[in-house]
């Protein structure tokens, strides 16, 4: 009786489970790996497959493949890809000897710009998307919600809730009808200085371009866009016309959008640091603004413009340390020059290219001694051990994967080597400790208008009120006329001078 209930509940039980089975087998079971997603390097990607259909009496299991060689375990899982292109995500959902199957693509990029706009019509939006997508460039556009106050405010705050690609985007587009525009980049500079400081400072605003397309004449919407400008500190904005955004969305960096609009023939103005006076109306007090902003838009580099620019005061201030302090130094050419090299090729690996230069002239003219060479001659020599010095310099970096050592041009490196014959000429003439003197005071000199020019708050004074550079001119004729004495007069007469003012008492 015992073993017939036993083999009859058993029976049962079989019975119940099977039917659980085909009861769960009649259930929808579905695995949904969620929507397509648009993503950059480095970006940590959320996978979920909560929105999978799991019948209540199974116990899933979730395998995702990320579609680049590694997997994970788990309903919600994240992931960071490392290298752009397209992906294919997929999940597998197992119970027992059953699975489902699901995936979704993945677009990963390597440069993302944003695009803000008052535009709702996809198909003039759709076509940018794709025209910066065939470069490997993530365009997203920013648009207001529903419900905002206006236009411009709602667009500037979504654009602050995608912080993130604000701090990556080199580029930021700007597309409106009339004002719109200038007005969305107001606002935006509104939210920014609310900020602190050190969250402002981390989107670097000072090295993206902004793009403003306008339907509006240059001259009209220049003004508040010079405005926006002030406000937000990009590198520049430059006004343009729609054509140009098919063009514009693929370029890279903000140099490269300087480059690829100057090969169109679509009208642009730039505004910067430059234009900040060219806007206003023409008169002989800003005559130099307009020229300075006529060269911007023609094509000169503003980095080049900036180091014209400062190299009169450069001479201004060489020719007070040599007039009132009383610094000789190898003239006042030699420092100017050294000064530009460093400008252009920074002070670290300027001061190092110095050093090699001198160095290499000083045992060169030792070792050529016991030849007694005539001079020509032997400062070719010299020159060609400078050169071969600096080539040295060049391979060391390349070992080293220095790269900022090999990036610099060749001109400056030029102007540096040029300072070999004047130091052995020194040394011929003067001796070596006078030489080691001026040399040490032509690189005081150099250092220190080195760091003055390289100011920004100077450098951007400079560019954007120009004409102060003609104040150079009385100053250094105020120098000329200085008869008193110099400062280290006063310090090496000093005994003479004090002995002088007791006997006057």
């Amino acid at each position: 009786m015992k073993w017939g209930l036993f083999f009859g509940l058993l029976l049962l039980g079989g019975y119940g489970s099977a039917f659980a089975v085909e009861e769960n087998s009649d259930l929808p079971f579905e695995a949904r790996a969620g929507a397509e997603q648009d993503v950059l390097i480095g970006d940590t990607v959320t996978f979920d497959a909560s929105g999978s259909v799991i019948p209540p009496a199974i116990e899933p299991a979730y395998l995702w493949s990320f579609g680049d060689g590694t997997q994970a375990t788990g309903e919600r899982v994240t992931h960071t890809y490392k290298r752009s292109g397209s992906y294919t995500a997929r999940l597998q959902i197992r119970s027992g000897d059953e699975s489902r199957e699901s995936s979704t693509p993945v677009r990963v990029y390597q440069t993302v710009h944003l695009l803000l706009t008052d535009q709702t019509a996809p198909e003039m939006l759709e076509p940018l998307i794709r025209s910066a997508a065939e470069d490997d460039i993530l365009l997203l556009v920013v648009q207001a919600p529903a419900g905002a106050a206006t236009v411009a405010e709602g667009v500037a705050r979504q654009t602050m809730e995608r912080r993130k690609s604000l701090e990556r985007s080199p580029l930021l587009f700007v597309w409106t009808v009339g004002t719109t525009g200038t007005d969305i980049l107001a606002n935006l500079g509104q939210l920014l200085s609310a900020e602190p400081t050190e969250n402002h400072r981390l989107l670097h605003m000072e090295e993206k371009g902004v793009v403003l397309v306008t339907d509006q004449a240059f001259p009209i919407i220049a003004r508040p866009a010079q405005t926006a400008f002030n406000v937000l500190r990009p590198q520049y904005v430059l006004l343009t016309r729609s054509e140009a955004l098919s063009a514009l969305v693929r370029a890279r960096t903000a140099e490269n959008t300087l480059e690829t609009i100057r090969q169109t023939n679509i009208p642009f103005t730039i505004l910067g640091t430059h234009s900040e006076r060219a806007v206003s109306r023409l008169s002989p007090w800003n005559a130099l603004s307009y020229v300075v902003n006529a060269l911007v838009n023609a094509g000169v580099p503003t980095s080049s413009i900036v180091l014209i620019l400062m190299l009169p005061i450069v001479a201004t201030l060489l020719a007070f340390s040599r007039q009132i302090i009383g610094i000789k130094a190898f003239g006042i050419f030699t420092p100017a020059a050294v000064t530009l090299s460093f400008l252009a090729i920074g002070l670290k690996y300027g001061l190092m290219i110095f050093v090699v230069v001198l160095l290499t002239a000083t045992v060169s003219r030792f070792l050529l001694r016991r030849f007694r060479l005539l001079y020509l001659p032997r400062m070719a020599i010299v020159l060609t051990a400078v050169s071969l010095s600096i080539l040295g310099l060049f391979g060391v970096g390349a070992l080293f994967r220095q790269t900022g050592i090999l990036a610099f041009s060749v001109f400056p490196i030029l102007l540096l080597a040029s300072l070999a014959e004047q130091f052995v000429e020194a040394q011929i003439r003067l001796g070596f400790r006078t030489a080691a003197r001026l040399t040490a005071e032509t690189l005081l000199l150099s250092i220190v208008s080195t760091l003055i020019a390289r100011w920004e708050t100077l450098r951007s004074f400079v560019v954007g009120f120009p004409e102060l550079i003609l104040l150079t001119i009385p100053l250094n004729i105020l120098f000329g006329r200085w008869t008193g004495l110099r400062l280290t007069e006063y310090v090496r007469f000093r005994k003479i001078l004090f002995s002088s003012a007791q006997r006057r008492e």
